[in-house]
């Protein structure tokens, strides 16, 4: 989560282009993180709660869903929730990359035509293909 705060600064152009009106940004980032502040607070309480200090010694991911061990009705939901949540944090991460490259390619984002769409559609898919050659290529 360290990591993604800093998308913040990338993502912030994205959305206050993509705003129907972009002076209410300020009001907006602040209730928006609000909410996941208190979402984050809520849920590290309720960990902390279930588990207390052996998180410490142990991540909760291993004492959730063990490696080499067969998973059970909560190791599942833990297991989908990681995906779900990872899906939306790579496509904020892919906005503002793909906004660049739009821009670098001379791309027209305003336009409704159906060539300029195609072209965008390309631009994207060949973002997710570079992102997913390097997630098999590079070794974790």
């Amino acid at each position: 989560n360290a990591i993604l705060s800093y998308q913040m600064a990338s993502a912030t152009p994205t959305l206050i282009r993509e705003m129907i009106t972009p002076s209410a940004f300020p009001k907006t980032a602040s209730a928006g993180l609000l909410i996941v502040f208190v979402i984050y607070v809520g849920v590290g309480a309720c960990g902390y709660y279930g588990y207390g200090r052996n998180l410490i010694e142990v991540p909760i991911m291993n004492s959730i869903a063990p490696a080499g061990q067969p998973l059970d009705a909560w190791g599942y939901v833990a297991v989908i929730a990681m995906l779900l949540l990872a899906f939306p944090h790579y496509l904020v991460i892919l906005m503002p990359i793909a906004a660049s490259l739009e821009y670098a390619v001379n791309i027209d984002v305003d336009s409704t035509a159906k060539r300029d769409l195609i072209k965008r559609i390309v631009a994207r898919t060949v973002l997710v293909a570079i992102t997913l050659v390097i997630a098999i290529v590079v070794p974790s």
